[in-house]
Formats: structure tokens, C-alpha cells, sequence
């Protein structure tokens, strides 16, 4: 397209937006719809939640997961636990809770056996190779164009940048979704930070990356994330890093939720957490929390459209205990799942505490003794011939196991998930 056709679209754009801002001053019921999903944004809407409602109600939601990174990039790093590994992790849990639903027709981007592409998108990036170009190019250049006219404002983000093959890979992705009428384009990704090399870093938590409010499909991507913000806060800390705010944060500059206008559809970044936080390195507690992550978010996918009964379940749970528990206990799923129950009867963490300084991590530290003490109370767990004493010790033995599979284990399972 040359530069005479782009100012044309432009004028074009601008025309059909005074035509709309005219048509608000009527406030019809349609016109309060569109009121609604305009907001701020510079760019032609190309997603709004009603749209996306009508789709889920008249047809299926059209969802394409995209686990970050791949064999040759494996992103972040902490011993030997890699990030891309992670990612694929959650998003195959994530795809058979979405496939599981009728209302959802599921895409992924990488191979759950390989962990490389798969074909389609494999022969696409390259048969599609200066397609994709030019179309990263003609998004950059547009957005130019308008930032010259002063009708789209460039904002500075964090330096995210990717590498140039990752970079065309990304536009590829947007240009296929874009191709393929994709409703929401999910990334999954894990975070990591500044740190000493081998050490732990400081920050932990989730966030949720969405397109700043000038991108076309910012307000429909926000509520999305927003949906499974509230979902995904119910077991893990949303992210202690400065900049986030609530768990979320808008992003200009993401080519994964549609920088430069170049995605259609909503779309959405979240990093579940940070690489070296200890949940993900124990390999009795991987599985069960990528897992957790996945229904969380499916939770919260679902529960943007349909309010879901009991949006507080949780994989978890229920589980089997049939070993004493204490500090010195080594990092593993028993704990994990002591975590979880305790939290699920508001007992994690402790009164004074938040899931950011006692995370549901499979780690049985202070926290986490001082909430079976007050479990133990609750349940009236001491003062026995084994524990004379008018005090819990937070350490579960026999008794508190008892009562633990009683409530969350044996009247429902009697072995180990």
C-alpha cells in the first residue's frame, strides 16, 4: 500500500469515527453499546466484548494458544528447569480444559510431543515468509503515519524487544490468527528477573499483559485478562514488580497482544510466575501447579462469559495424606496440597500475611506451620495423650492427618492424584 492509500484508510477511518461520535450524542441502547467499547482506543475497533459474546452464544469462541518460545529458544532459565518447557506445560493442560468444552474450537502453535512448531505453523512461517515481512512493515508503517498526524500516540514500555526471527515469528502469528478470525489469542510465558547467576531473584507472582488502550482490541483484551485475573488471584500472588498494577498491565509494544495494530482479536501475554520460584523447581510440585495454573485460567476464560457455581475449585484438592508433616519436611506434594487445603478453608496464610509472602509453593516454612496451629485449634487437634498441652504444635501427625483426609481426602479419594 502505497502512502496515498494509507492517508485515504486513515481519512477514511476518521470519517466513519465522526459518523460514530455523531450517532453517540442519540444514546440509543446500540449507540450506549458502542459508547461502551470505543473508550480511548486511536485504531479502528476490530474486537469488542459484545462481539465476542455474540460469538460464544451464536457459534464457538475461536481460541489459539501460543507457548512461548520453542526448542531453539527456550527463553528464561534457572538450573534446569526451562521456561519453554513450563509454557508447554500449562498449555497442554489448558488446551484439554478448553477442548473439553464445546463452546471452544482450540488451536496451539507448538507440538506437545516435540516441542517444536507443528506443521501448520511450521510450513507457514516459512512458506509465508515476505508476507509476514511485509506485513509487520505496513502495520509499523501505518502506525507511523498516524503518530506523524499526532492521531496515535507512541508510548515508551519496559525493553521487551525480541530477537528478529522471534519478532517475525510473533507478526506471523498475529497475521495467521488475523487470517484464521481467531477470537483470542492466548501467550504463556514465565517470568524471570534481575539475580545473581544461580540464585533466586526477588520478585514472584503473576501478571497479565494486555494492549495499551490506543491498540483496536485493547477493551476486549482487558476484560478477558481481567476475568482471569480474578480467577488466577484466588491461588497465586498476582506479581511484586513495579509497573504492574492489580496483576495486569497494558502494553503498547507487545507484538504478542497486538503491537502496531497487527492482531485482530483480543489478545493476551500472562506470566504465571517467576522460573526459580520454588514450586516450579520441585518435581513433586510441577505437574500439580502447571496444572492448577491451566484450570485457573480456564476458570477464568469461562467465567468471562458464564458465571461459573463454585469458581473457587481447585485441582488440588481432593488428596490423600499418609505422611507426617512438619519444617523439616522436605519441598513436595503433600505439602502442596496441605497448602491448598488450609487456603481453601481461609486458613493460608496466616492472619497478617498475603500469598506473596506465603505462597502456595509446596514449601512448609513459618507460614505454613502457623496455619495448621490454627487449624489445629479450630478442630480442637491437641491437649492429647500424645500432646499434653494446651497449645497446637503445628506439626501434622497422626490426628491432624486424620482430620485433613477426612475433610479433604478420604471421603472423596483414597489414593494420591
Amino acid at each position: 500500500m502505497n502512502p496515498l492509500e494509507v492517508l485515504k484508510s486513515v481519512a477514511s477511518f476518521l470519517l466513519g469515527g465522526f459518523i460514530i461520535i455523531g450517532l453517540l450524542f442519540l444514546r440509543t441502547p446500540l449507540t450506549n453499546k458502542i459508547a461502551d467499547s470505543l473508550e480511548s482506543s486511536a485504531l479502528p475497533i476490530t474486537i469488542t466484548p459484545q462481539m465476542l459474546h455474540a460469538n460464544y452464544k451464536q457459534a464457538k469462541i475461536k481460541i489459539l494458544l501460543v507457548p512461548g518460545h520453542d526448542v531453539s529458544d527456550t527463553g528464561a532459565q534457572y538450573k534446569n528447569t526451562r521456561e519453554s518447557d513450563l509454557n508447554l506445560e500449562v498449555a497442554k493442560y489448558l488446551y484439554a480444559y478448553l477442548s473439553a468444552n464445546k463452546k471452544y474450537d482450540v488451536t496451539v502453535t507448538r507440538d506437545f510431543k516435540t516441542g517444536d512448531y507443528t506443521n501448520t505453523f511450521s510450513t507457514y512461517f516459512s512458506t509465508q515468509a515476505e508476507a509476514i515481512k511485509a506485513f509487520r512493515d505496513q502495520a509499523k508503517y501505518n502506525i507511523a503515519l498516524l503518530s506523524s498526524k499526532n492521531l496515535f500516540s507512541k508510548l515508551e514500555a519496559p525493553n521487551r524487544s525480541a530477537t528478529p526471527s522471534t519478532s517475525l515469528r510473533l507478526y506471523g502469528i498475529n497475521k495467521w490468527a488475523n487470517e484464521h478470525a481467531i477470537d483470542i489469542t492466548y501467550h504463556i510465558h514465565f517470568n524471570d528477573g534481575p539475580r545473581t547467576l544461580g540464585r533466586p531473584g526477588k520478585y514472584s507472582g503473576f501478571i497479565i499483559y494486555a494492549p495499551e488502550n490506543e491498540l483496536g482490541n485493547s477493551i476486549a483484551s482487558k476484560k478477558v485478562a481481567y476475568s482471569i485475573y480474578e480467577q488466577l488471584k484466588t491461588v497465586v500472588p498476582q506479581s511484586d514488580l513495579e509497573g504492574s498494577y492489580m496483576g495486569t498491565a497494558e502494553n503498547q509494544e507487545l507484538i504478542a497482544v497486538g503491537a502496531n495494530g497487527s492482531l485482530k482479536g483480543a489478545g493476551l501475554l500472562t506470566e504465571y510466575g517467576y522460573i526459580y520460584e520454588p514450586q516450579f523447581q520441585n518435581s513433586a510440585t510441577r505437574a500439580l501447579i502447571t496444572r492448577e495454573l491451566a484450570y485457573q485460567t480456564y476458570q477464568g476464560i469461562e467465567n468471562y462469559f458464564v458465571n461459573i457455581p463454585n469458581a473457587r475449585t481447585t485441582t488440588l484438592l481432593p488428596f490423600h495424606w499418609d505422611r507426617p508433616l512438619s519444617e523439616n519436611t522436605n519441598p513436595n506434594d503433600d505439602v502442596l496440597a496441605l497448602q491448598a487445603a488450609l487456603h481453601k478453608d481461609a486458613l493460608y496464610p496466616p492472619p497478617g500475611k498475603t500469598l506473596s509472602d506465603c505462597p502456595i509453593s509446596g514449601v512448609f516454612g513459618s507460614c505454613t506451620k502457623e496455619s495448621v496451629k490454627i487449624f489445629q485449634a479450630k478442630q480442637g487437634l491437641f491437649n492429647t495423650e500424645s500432646n499434653p498441652t494446651d497449645k497446637p504444635t503445628g506439626i501434622v501427625g497422626s490426628l491432624t492427618l486424620q482430620k485433613l483426609n477426612t475433610l479433604y481426602g478420604n471421603t472423596f479419594a483414597t489414593t494420591k492424584r
